[in-house]
């Protein structure tokens, strides 16, 4: 925010010139440009408004850093590059209702030894809700000219397990289980629900296939809520609510959902986000005693 009492700095003269020109449409010279306390206060109120907005949906306000000086990046890349950044941040603020912050890497440098502090990686698979299989990298290239390079679960990097998936439906595997799948893949083998492919439209990644029976078979976790519970179990757990078929319980080990799938639950913050969508509070008296 900006101090209309104070002797304004030069960061804040070129911030409230280029949001008049921005914002408010002007088209005037620096020169015949003139400050008023009328224009710090709106300035002030969108700031305000844009902060709000922001900390309220960082998943779309957020924006990557993309390191365009050291190697340039086609377009295709750059669309790719905030798909999967909006799900990076999506999933940071899932786990910080944990009260874990996994440390996401923002710099070039931080990103080669691998994309968060925690070692989990994050991947946008655009493509499963349409074919409902996982597609798994393990090599990448900028551009279709140029060689190959290790990439995904084969990159030396710090990453210990994978989520990926969507908002709506994910999965968390342990890396060395995807790739002892590459592995037999790689020297010919046959994994069932399993197989190498290529992304044909602009030939910069290598990956195999795995269908959702395959990916059952090694899942570590279905949801971050499981994740949490096997990784840290001292975490703090947020205000947690599970519901499926038509109803929602306040525990996880409520004798009616206790040996049910996480894949099959949806989580809800509140009880009375859970009953707008239209469940029902379970009838089980012990369900609720822990909230």
């Amino acid at each position: 925010m900006i101090n209309s009492r104070k002797k304004l700095s030069p960061e804040e003269h070129i911030t409230l010139y280029w949001y008049s020109l921005a914002v408010e449409g002007a088209n005037l010279k620096y020169e015949d440009f003139r400050i008023t306390e009328s224009l710090i206060n709106r300035f002030n109120k969108y700031m305000s408004d844009w902060s709000r907005n922001f900390q309220n949906n960082p998943a779309r306000f957020e924006k990557p850093v993309d390191w365009d000086i050291q190697r340039p990046k086609t377009e295709y890349f750059s669309n790719q590059l905030q798909k999967g950044h909006e799900f990076e941040v999506w999933a940071e603020e899932e786990f910080k209702k944990y009260g874990i912050d996994i440390g996401s890497y923002n710099d070039e440098k931080g990103q080669f030894s691998g994309e968060n502090k925690a070692g989990i990686e994050i991947k946008h698979d655009m493509r499963f809700k349409e074919t409902g299989n996982l597609y798994i990298e393990y090599k990448e290239r900028l551009r279709s000219s140029q060689p190959w390079v290790n990439g995904g679960i084969l990159k030396d990097d710090n990453t210990k397990y994978w989520l990926i998936g969507d908002t709506n439906r994910y999965f968390i595997f342990e890396k060395q289980a995807l790739i002892g799948i590459y592995q037999r893949l790689a020297n010919n083998e046959t994994v069932s629900g399993c197989k190498m492919t290529a992304e044909k439209q602009n030939g910069t990644s290598m990956g195999f296939i795995m269908n959702m029976q395959a990916s059952r078979k090694i899942l570590f976790a279905g949801s971050i809520d499981e994740f949490v519970r096997k990784t840290n179990p001292s975490a703090k757990s947020p205000d947690i609510y599970y519901a499926i078929n038509s109803f929602y319980h306040g525990s996880r080990d409520c004798r009616y959902i206790k040996n049910k799938s996480d894949e099959f639950i949806t989580l809800f913050q509140s009880q009375q986000e859970a009953e707008a969508a239209g469940f029902a509070r379970c009838g089980n008296p012990r369900c609720f005693c822990v909230k």
